[in-house]
């Protein structure tokens, strides 16, 4: 017989033979030929050779095995033969607006929960009449560089101009910046009269994860980018080499009132002065 359970025979005393009732075979082991097999399950997992659970594709890491689920890390996590499936790993895309549009390929998140586009969006001009988006705010020829009916009445304010950074206060009690919510991105410049940005992620409650990243060009110096309920700091950005990422379900210490203010504070974090020019960010994938 097969399976989890074995039957053997034994002596019953008058020198006949007789089958046992059937049994599990003991340690997690399967049953072949009316024997138990031997169960080597090296990482604790359930899954070996010869064990009932089937066999393991990597027998040292407990984390890999049938049914695991699977991660965006290069790993054939669940043992179907496939890696990283779901994530579309190097598929194009691209990230930004107008003439800013930057290409790339979707790329592993460090911690393997997710792919992003690691591409960067190039830097936006003075708007001129030419049928382009020259300043990537998503409008064509707007604030009236035509003649005529301005298009754009009310355009949004550019944003690679660093002049007084309007995007933000250096005030961290009051955590003014731009309203960011779900889905969104901005395409930013940190200005060095003031060496960060705000953005409002609104009045969120304790439960409700935020996850957001920080894109920019680590050619050009460092920034980073951190988590804030009320005037408190909660959580700084992970990762490295032009992209940063918050990861962060809000608790009960975290969101210490109904009426305080999520935010992010995209700062400066080099070792040298800020470059005259500030530096070009992206600021994508809010959530929630």
């Amino acid at each position: 017989m097969g399976g989890s359970e074995f039957i053997e025979c034994v002596d019953d005393g008058n020198l006949c033979g007789q089958w046992t009732e059937a049994s599990l075979c003991p340690g997690g082991a399967s049953c072949s030929a009316n024997a138990c097999e031997v169960c080597v399950d090296n990482d604790s997992d359930g899954f070996g050779e010869g064990c009932l659970a089937g066999p393991d594709c990597d027998d040292s890491n407990d984390q890999i095995h049938p049914g695991a689920n699977e991660l965006c890390d290069g790993i054939d996590n669940n043992c179907d033969g496939a890696t990283d499936e779901g994530f579309n790993v190097g598929e194009a895309c691209s990230v930004g607006l107008g003439v800013c549009v930057g290409h790339g390929t979707l790329t592993c998140r460090f911690d393997g929960t997710g792919a992003f586009c690691d591409a960067l969006p190039a830097s936006g001009s003075t708007e001129v009449c030419d049928q382009l988006d020259n300043d990537c705010d998503g409008a064509v020829d707007e604030d009236n560089v035509c003649g005529g009916t301005d298009p754009d009445p009310d355009p949004d304010p550019e944003p690679t101009t660093c002049t007084n950074d309007s995007y933000g206060t250096t005030n961290a009690s009051s955590l003014n910046g731009v309203e960011f919510f779900s889905g969104g991105f901005e395409e930013m410049t940190l200005c060095p009269g003031e060496g960060y940005d705000w953005f409002y992620l609104g009045h969120l409650a304790a439960g409700e994860r935020v996850q957001v990243e920080l894109a920019y060009n680590p050619n050009t110096s460092s920034i980073n980018f951190s988590l804030w309920a009320g005037s408190r700091q909660i959580k700084y950005g992970q990762g490295s080499s032009g992209l940063r990422e918050i990861d962060h379900t809000l608790t009960s210490s975290d969101v210490q009132a109904a009426t305080e203010r999520i935010t992010l504070q995209v700062y400066y974090s080099g070792t040298s002065s800020l470059p005259t020019g500030g530096i070009d960010y992206l600021i994508e994938n809010v959530s929630p």
